[in-house]
């Protein structure tokens, strides 16, 4: 993987990347995001709590904790964005969180949301409210937007793993978003002291970046090597070369059984007709020698063969085509009486790339 495609990993990436990298800082760092970022100055006792029971349909919520403010157990939830909830309101998935947790467990929460891009949650009220008379609900949460927090702050603090949220942050008046950006980039290097960690650091900051960032305005802070071999970089690359191999796998399943349908017709077919002719053959010996039931089975084979051709016909548009249109086609296919017809539009049945070029060459037999 190059510097560019390192950095497209961190840049381009989907929400879920951004998801993702949120949740690692936040779990690898309870204690400094609650109290520095969530700004519960007096909360202890920090512990990281499973989300996995807290799932509404498609959401699954991002961080609870399980804390003590002035000695008293409390849940700490949050939510990160990094843009509008559109599809379903945050105050309505809020809503749902906060009711979860609570009958979870059972003990009071403090719920928040922390918007990442500088666009998003602008509109968000912050509660959950309900005016009717015997049925008041009032939920209330509180919105935080990263690009209206001063970053010098965090920076500051000297807590190494939320630099990457500062880079999302307010720069100080006097500096502008490149400036600020190596300035975070700087902090890192300067602040932490394990090598290992700072790689790590920096690629969340990076991936975090992307949002507002251009890649190459990054690159010309990170550099290639970090990408090449921090952990976060790699698992985004391994996501991605997984859900590769299964696109593959699932266009070679489809491409295998579309081949695998014309490849039986075309054998189904072919040794009907060997049958057929077979059969036509030991049928005309015993017909020439009982010639006073020849009518009889002339007319047979005709009506079997004008029957066995609209069967083939219609068999073919039910593999090719929809079925349900194929079974509505049958009746006009029966009132066609010329055998040959029949037989060129079975021919068609089977080339013909369309269900409306072949419907308008049976409109035209009949």
């Amino acid at each position: 993987m190059n510097s560019e495609q390192a950095t497209a990993s961190a840049t381009t990436a989907p929400h879920a990347r951004f998801d993702t990298v949120t949740k690692r800082v936040v779990q690898r760092h309870p204690a400094a995001f609650v109290r520095n970022l969530l700004a519960l100055k007096n909360a202890e006792e920090i512990e990281v709590i499973e989300t996995e029971q807290l799932t509404l349909r498609t959401h699954r919520a991002d961080s609870f904790f399980r804390v003590k403010i002035d000695g008293k157990s409390v849940i700490v939830h949050c939510e990160f964005q990094t843009h509008d909830s559109k599809d379903n309101p945050m105050p309505f998935r809020m809503v749902g969180y906060i009711g979860r947790g609570i009958e979870l467990h059972r003990l009071p929460i403090y719920s928040y949301v922390i918007y990442l891009h500088p666009r998003a949650g602008r509109a968000d009220p912050g509660e959950y409210r309900q005016d009717i008379a015997g049925h008041n609900i009032f939920v209330q949460y509180q919105v935080i937007r990263l690009s209206e927090m001063e970053g010098q702050a965090i920076l500051d603090a000297k807590q190494e793993g939320l630099i990457c949220f500062a880079s999302l942050m307010k720069p100080p008046a006097d500096m502008d978003a490149p400036q600020w950006l190596r300035q975070c980039v700087e902090a890192v290097e300067t602040i932490t002291q394990d090598a290992s960690r700072k790689d790590e650091y920096l690629a969340e900051l990076a991936v975090l970046a992307g949002l507002v960032y251009e890649s190459q305005t990054i690159r010309d802070f990170i550099v290639e090597e970090i990408m090449h071999e921090s952990s976060i970089i790699q698992y985004f690359t391994g996501q991605a070369t997984e859900k590769g191999i299964e696109q593959g796998r699932q266009q070679g399943i489809e491409q295998g059984r579309q081949q695998g349908i014309e490849q039986g017709l075309q054998q189904g077919l072919q040794q009907g007709r060997q049958e057929g002719r077979q059969e036509g053959r030991q049928e005309g010996r015993q017909e020439g020698r009982q010639e006073g039931r020849q009518e009889g089975r002339q007319e047979g084979r005709q009506e079997g063969a004008h029957e066995s051709t609209v069967e083939a016909i219609v068999e073919a548009l039910e593999i090719r085509f929809q079925p349900e249109v194929a079974q509505l086609l049958k009746p006009s296919l029966e009132a066609i009486d010329d055998l040959q017809h029949l037989k060129r539009l079975r021919r068609e049945a089977l080339q013909t790339p369309t269900l409306e070029e072949f419907v308008l060459l049976a409109a035209n037999e009949t």
